[in-house]
């Protein structure tokens, strides 16, 4: 089994036991790894070659970090890393676009207690514009029971057979994490009626019986819609635990709440940008979603999704892809 294959992780932070949970991972996954840092360009004015002494030494203290942080996992799978230079998102997202990545790890510097404590403005700039898959870790993430909790949401525009696709793209992802973790997959679904706040204006005529059939019929549809789904993941993967959470109430406050509840360790999602497919937890409610995050996220985007962001020259990368690498 192997959801990802081809894995990059930026070690903003040098956290050994972050780094530890994702080589597991890959072992699990039959994945190789790149690790990277990512220091500042160099000004081009080198008066007196201070600027070249510092960028040796900057250079060389990021491969020894790399080199420390790497180096109890050397053997246990495919492994080498790297120092890039430049702005870090920009260049974790050139690496992906040209070498084919299918999974970003960002080990970010230790975050805050409280929302918005998963992602910090690196890694949120990673999950919206940067192609491949995210994955937000910090040395600081509360240590929870082995859950993961994936959020899906139903689209009903003209965009819907899309969206049903990219839902089913989640939750075969969400089931091979899950069975390579051995973890429980607690499957939700955060849903509000359609024009809910107007359903008592004078002007909409509604009586209290036809309110009643009104919230009713809404709740059976995507009832209907989330069972539908829970078979395709129980078929699937029938060996993972599935607990599945159908809610009433907007996504930003269902979602959260629900992995503090079950004190799960990866919160996966989808996210899209506007200019992309129409689907899961599109624009503003993943952007929300994101902001309030306290654990760990997964976020994935659709198949066929392309960055934004247009590269000219190749980042540089200093050659620090073994022991015998040398400061340039």
């Amino acid at each position: 089994m192997s959801v990802f294959r081809n894995i990059l992780v930026y070690a903003e932070a040098a956290d050994a036991d972050c780094l530890a949970e994702v080589v597991t991972f890959a072992e699990q996954s039959g994945a190789a790894l790149s690790v990277c840092d990512v220091i500042a360009h160099a000004p081009t004015l080198d008066s007196g070659g201070a600027v070249s002494r510092l960028k040796a030494l900057d250079w060389s203290l990021a491969f020894e970090r790399l080199r420390g942080l790497c180096a109890p996992h050397q053997g246990r799978v495919p492994l080498d890393y790297a120092v890039l230079t430049g702005n870090p998102f920009l260049a974790v997202t050139e690496q992906v676009t040209r070498q084919g990545f299918d999974l970003v790890v960002h080990i970010s510097e230790t975050a805050a207690d409280g929302p918005g404590a998963a992602l910090n403005p690196t890694g949120m700039h990673l999950v919206r514009k940067c192609p491949a898959a995210v994955w937000t870790l910090h040395p600081d993430r509360a240590e929870h029971s082995e859950s993961l909790l994936l959020a899906v949401d139903r689209e009903v525009t003209a965009q819907a057979d899309a969206a049903e696709r990219f839902a089913r793209d989640l939750a075969a992802t969400a089931c091979d994490l899950a069975a390579a973790r051995g973890a429980t997959l607690h499957l939700v679904h955060a849903w509000q009626p359609y024009g809910e706040t107007l359903l008592d204006h004078p002007r909409a005529g509604l009586t209290p019986a036809e309110v009643d059939s009104y919230l009713a019929a809404q709740e059976n549809d995507h009832r209907g819609w989330f069972e539908r789904l829970t078979r395709d993941v129980s078929c699937r993967e029938p060996a993972v635990s599935l607990e599945c959470h159908l809610e009433r109430g907007a996504p930003v406050d269902v979602i959260p709440a629900l992995a503090r509840k079950t004190r799960t360790s990866l919160v996966v999602l989808g996210t899209v940008g506007t200019s992309a497919l129409p689907g899961v937890l599109i624009g503003t409610t993943a952007e929300a979603i994101l902001a309030a995050a306290e654990t760990p996220v997964l976020a994935i985007k659709p198949r066929g999704f392309t960055t934004p962001i247009q590269f000219a020259d190749p980042v540089e990368k200093l050659r620090a892809v073994s022991e015998g690498g040398t400061a340039p």
